[in-house]
Formats: structure tokens, C-alpha cells, sequence
């Protein structure tokens, strides 16, 4: 065999055994997160979970969302959980969906405000990237990325459509 190819091998083997740790890494915060959650150690589940959904994790988003609806591993709060939620619904699923609806019908209408800060500021944060958002199609939108996100067929809606939403629901 060529030298240069041989070379070229090399690399490609050392590239892919250097992506690996990182590949494995990942995969066994996620396995020692599940089973902190599942042997009932909460605190330790949340930091897990936590690390892992500020990584932009769906699941560790909507479990962290379970666990501060549930008040484990952390003081229940319901504004957090939406949060957390809208993140997790990012990916789409049906299932994230119908329990982001969920927790935004159980947030009281005068904690609604609060909420829609703390979501805009999570999805800058951690959110996936939808546009400038400083249209004002729907007259409601204050200028946030969460602008553009639209409602319908599992899409996460914004923040203001999310009560209305959750309230037909």
C-alpha cells in the first residue's frame, strides 16, 4: 500500500478515535443521569441533567422540565418547567408538544408575563437559532427570536399564542 495512503488512513482512524471520547462522553453523562434519576437520587439526576440541557439535549430539557414540575432534585416550579419545555419542544415531537401545552395551562395567568421573560431568555440562551424576529405579524410579538416561531402541527408556539394554545386545549 502507498505511503499517502496509508497517511491518509492514519488521520482518518486518529480523527475519528479523537471524536470518540467526546461521542462516549457524552453518551455516559447521559447514562449516569438516568440512573441517578432512577435510583431516586435526585440532586444528583438534576446536575446531570442540567449540564446536559444547557448542551442543547432535548430529552435532559424535557426530563430537567419533569423534574421542576415534580419539585425533585429541585424546589417545584412551574415557570421553570415551561421553560425548560418550550426548549424540548424544539425537536418537534408530538409527545413534547402535548406536555409543553401541559405545563403552560398550569401556569397561573398572573405569573404569564414572568414566563414568557423566562422563555425568551432560554431560547437565546439555549435555544435553536429561527431569525432576527422583529416582525410583528401576529401584532403580539415584542421583537425576540421567538417571533418566528409558528404554532400549528407540533411547532412550538410563542410564547403568547401558548396560552391561547393551552387554554383550548
Amino acid at each position: 500500500m502507498p505511503k499517502s495512503l496509508i497517511s491518509i488512513l492514519i488521520l482518518v482512524f486518529a480523527s475519528f478515535a479523537v471524536s470518540l471520547p467526546a461521542m462516549s462522553d457524552f453518551s455516559q453523562q447521559k447514562q449516569d443521569a438516568e440512573n441517578y434519576y432512577a435510583n431516586g437520587d435526585f440532586n444528583n439526576a438534576y446536575k446531570s441533567y442540567k449540564t446536559l440541557a444547557r448542551k442543547g439535549d432535548r430529552y435532559s430539557q424535557y426530563r430537567l422540565s419533569y423534574m421542576y414540575l415534580m419539585g425533585e432534585g429541585h424546589e417545584e416550579d412551574v415557570i421553570e418547567s415551561l421553560a425548560w419545555s418550550v426548549l424540548a419542544a424544539q425537536d418537534k415531537q408530538d409527545e413534547k408538544v402535548a406536555y409543553m401545552k401541559t405545563v403552560a395551562a398550569m401556569v397561573p395567568q398572573d405569573q404569564r408575563k414572568k414566563a414568557n421573560k423566562k422563555i425568551s431568555y432560554y431560547m437565546r440562551k439555549w435555544g435553536d437559532e429561527t431569525g432576527s424576529g422583529s416582525s410583528r405579524s401576529d401584532n403580539e410579538c415584542t421583537g425576540s427570536r421567538l417571533c418566528n416561531h409558528k404554532t400549528g402541527s407540533g411547532n412550538v408556539g410563542v410564547p403568547s399564542n401558548l396560552w391561547n394554545i393551552s387554554s383550548n386545549s
